[in-house]
Order: structure tokens, then sequence, then C-alpha cells
């Protein structure tokens, strides 16, 4: 991804957080370590990606035992409708259970996958959190491309797997946001917040 597609896409992940900022939204200035700087407030952000290109690519090896080029990639992901999920092909497993959901299947999907690659760059962050500007509050925001979460999903697996995670670390983010095609989720604090819908 270039430079200025992930500026627009930092911008636009930022203005789609003012359903909790609010009015400190304004005070947040483009920096790096973290993405955004919000001085008056005492607030950092930082935003990245997960699951997208060669990470799908990645995921896509997994699920199908196939080895991928990257555009043979590309064509299998385009299969997938604007959700997240695939058309067709393969079901789900849960978290929780061997059970899983179908459409008419040749296969399943372990999700799990998806989830911990959200996971993975969390870890990856708070390794470098500790060169970061020092703030009071402090954020991690996730654009993900994966599979689509479920509540079950965010309370089940990615919550814990979260939690464990930071108990590797003594630096911590307040709060994360994960930006999933048309929804919000947030976990500040280690607790769930509602999913927030996002206006198309």
């Amino acid at each position: 991804m270039n430079t200025n597609q992930n500026f627009t896409e930092e911008y636009a992940a930022l203005q789609k957080l003012e359903f909790y900022f609010e009015n400190k939204l304004s005070n947040f200035e483009k920096h790096e370590e973290p993405d955004f700087w919000n001085e008056t407030d005492d607030i950092g952000l930082e935003i990245t990606q997960s699951n997208f290109d060669g990470e799908q690519t990645k995921i896509l090896q997994q699920i199908h035992r196939k080895n991928y080029t990257y555009e043979e990639a590309i064509e299998v992901l385009n299969k997938y409708d604007k959700k997240g999920k695939f058309k067709g092909q393969i079901g789900r497993i849960t978290p929780t259970s061997e059970e899983f959901y179908s459409s008419p299947t040749k296969g399943m999907v372990n999700t799990n996958i998806y989830f911990d690659a959200i996971v993975k760059i969390i870890d990856n962050k708070l390794t470098k959190l500790r060169h970061f500007k020092k703030f009071n509050e402090k954020f991690l925001c996730i654009i993900d491309h994966g599979h689509t979460i479920e509540n079950f999903d965010l309370k089940d697996y990615i919550l814990p797997k979260i939690i464990e995670t930071e108990n590797n670390y003594n630096d911590k983010y307040n709060g994360y946001f994960i930006i999933q095609y048309d929804k919000i989720y947030t976990i500040i604090e280690q607790k769930i917040l509602p999913d927030v819908q996002i206006q198309q």
C-alpha cells in the first residue's frame, strides 16, 4: 500500500472514531509513533491494518492448503462478498466448538486464523509502544479486512487472547477499535462496549 493511500485510510479511520472521541476529535494531529497525537487531551492513537494483502495470502494458503501467488490470492479473495463471507465454498468453525455454519460447502475454515492475525498485530504494536511518545491515554485502531466478527468471537476468543497478550507487557493500550466493514468493535480497559454501525 502506498503512503498516500495509507494516509487516506488513517484519516478515514480517525473520522469514524467520532462516536468515541466526540469533540476531542478535532484536537488530533498527524504524526508518527503514534500516528495521531492529541496533546490537548493527552491522547495518542495508533492506526494499523490487519488481514490485508500478504497476510490474506498466507491465510488463504492455510485454509485451502495450496500455495497461491499474490495474483491468484486476489482472484480467490474477489469471491468474498463485502462483509467478508466466502461465497458458497467454505463453512465456518466457531471458536468454542467443532460445529460450523455452512452454505453449500466443500470444506471448513477455522476463522480463528483471521482473529489470530488481529491479536498478532496487537502484540506487535505493544512491543513498539515503549518507543512511542507517551500519552495518558493510548489507543490502537485496527482496520480489519478479515472474516466478519460475530459478538461471540469477540467475547469468547478475541478478548481473552488480547488479555493473554497484554499480560506480557507493562505498558498497555487503554483501548482498541476494530473497524471491520460496516461496524466498529470497541474494547476499553478489557471490557467490550456495544458495537457501532458505520454509516455508509
